[in-house]
């Protein structure tokens, strides 16, 4: 069952299905490694930013931007 990055607790890897955004942030996003088929570990959601590891790379997303890409459980 998909959901929506921003309601993922901290801790939990999941894997992006979709971005449901514009050009531009989807671009954006692509270019930070957030691509559809991409496995992602949700390293804090608390207020404010989620932060990811991506590649092992840390990358901070607003909670806006992240209500954006449905994922899934790995």
């Amino acid at each position: 069952m998909n959901d929506i990055l921003s309601n993922v607790p901290s801790g939990r890897r999941v894997l992006i299905v979709r971005i449901n955004a514009g050009k531009g942030i989807v671009s954006r996003l692509y270019q930070m490694g957030l691509l559809p088929g991409e496995e992602v570990l949700v390293k804090h959601n608390n207020r404010g930013m989620v932060v990811l590891e991506v590649r092992g790379v840390e990358i901070g997303v607003s909670r806006g931007i992240a209500m954006k890409i449905e994922v899934r459980s790995t």
